[in-house]
């Protein structure tokens, strides 16, 4: 609903300028650097966050803002002349990630970066802002979770624990969607309350505005299941 995803937009500039700036001051001027590659609902959750959060920011004429995206969405989107796109074709959780997009991101000289997931490179060390949209894999985690080999296993999860913890220790502030999120990592992480942010998220235009399809509609009555997972 547009009025949950202003005050959210709201919300999250508000918190850039108090981290990065300082309270009080107005937060226009600034340069944003969002890192865009998980950009697109073939993404799941994060990647519908990324794209909403984009397309409201583009209303914003008074800061500057850098989107890095891959080659596909860097074709694809038109953004306002205060929008630089940037295009980067590297992965997730590799090492290339990690060495490439600090260089990246130390290009566009940014105020604050905010960076939609927790794969912050460890090197990075400029303002940043993360989202934490949840700790399931601090909680799920062990050999009954997995089909990969234990070693193979081992190793990735001590990767993304550095990573992680990384994230959450050198960031500026911290965006949460919930307050069970923001319990649930000051419940690990408990020296960090002061920077962590719950900015309620919105619901996608794309979802309110389709119409129901009466084929597919469930009679009142009817008992059903309702998967909201990805």
């Amino acid at each position: 609903c547009p009025g949950q995803i202003i005050v959210f937009l709201g919300s999250f500039l508000s918190f850039c300028n108090d981290n990065i700036i300082g309270e009080n001051k107005s937060f226009t001027n600034m340069r944003i650097l969002i890192d865009s590659r998980l950009y697109g609902i073939e993404n799941a959750g994060i990647g519908r966050y990324i794209k909403n959060l984009i397309r409201e920011l583009s209303k914003d004429s008074q800061n500057q803002y850098g989107v890095i995206l891959n080659s596909k969405y860097f074709n694809l989107l038109n953004l306002p002349p205060n929008f630089e796109k940037i295009k980067l074709d590297i992965l997730h959780y590799t090492i290339k990630e990690q060495i490439l997009l600090p260089k990246t991101i130390n290009n566009f000289k940014p105020d604050v970066v905010h960076f939609p997931h927790f794969n912050v490179p460890i090197f990075y060390k400029g303002k940043y802002i993360v989202t934490v949209h949840d700790l399931l894999w601090h909680k799920q985690k062990g050999f009954s979770v997995t089909t990969q080999p234990k070693f193979i296993y081992l190793i990735k999860y001590l990767g993304y624990r550095i990573v992680f913890d990384s994230a959450i220790k050198n960031s500026s502030g911290i965006v949460v969607p919930s307050n069970s999120v923001k319990n649930d990592l000051l419940k690990i992480y408990t020296k960090v309350e002061n920077k962590v942010k719950v900015i309620y998220e919105g619901v996608d235009e794309d979802i309110t505005q389709k119409t129901v399809n009466n084929k597919n509609s469930v009679s009142r009555g009817t008992s059903y299941f309702l998967y909201v997972g990805s």
